[in-house]
């Protein structure tokens, strides 16, 4: 095999790896924008003129606490449902979370586990009567064997 061919092989070959990145790059990003409803606010879209819900940003400027990003929070007000949109946070086995409000007030999320793609988790909070009292987005380890331990958090502001 002469040089030039090898060349050629190893251009081609890089090119073919760039693309696939920049392809990976592409879908992650669509999976952090896209908007998803649970079965509850499909429901909801259902009765909705035109099948779409409003949508008010709560926070849409990225945030990194510990490694983690917190890419959007939205608020859903005809479903009165959150959506925040986090990477997976691998060192918790189990991850749970939950947003506090102003006056200490919890409200517990949820997610399908199932629906984690490339690292990027969906979270909703369901029945959020005043999301402008929302203070923070905590993510928790709820996996931990011993309880009378503080649970491992990671801590968004919302404000």
């Amino acid at each position: 095999m002469n040089k030039k061919a090898v060349a050629a092989a190893v251009l081609v070959l890089a090119a073919f790896l760039l693309c696939g990145y920049g392809w990976r790059l592409h879908v992650r990003q669509e999976l952090i924008e896209t908007p998803v409803y649970s079965s509850f606010m499909r429901m909801i879209a259902g009765e909705t003129p035109g099948g779409v819900l409003t949508e008010v940003a709560l926070r849409s400027e990225k945030m990194r606490v510990e490694g983690i990003q917190l890419y959007h929070v939205r608020y859903y007000p005809q479903a009165r449902t959150v959506v925040c949109t986090v990477d997976e946070v691998k060192k918790f086995p189990s991850m749970g979370a939950r947003l506090i409000g102003e006056n200490g007030a919890e409200i517990s999320g949820w997610y399908l586990p199932a629906q984690i793609k490339q690292g990027v988790v969906k979270l909703f909070f369901e029945e959020v009567e005043h999301p402008e009292t929302l203070a923070f987005l905590e993510l928790i380890d709820v996996a931990r064997p011993d309880s009378t331990e503080a649970e491992p958090t990671i801590r968004f502001p919302l404000k």
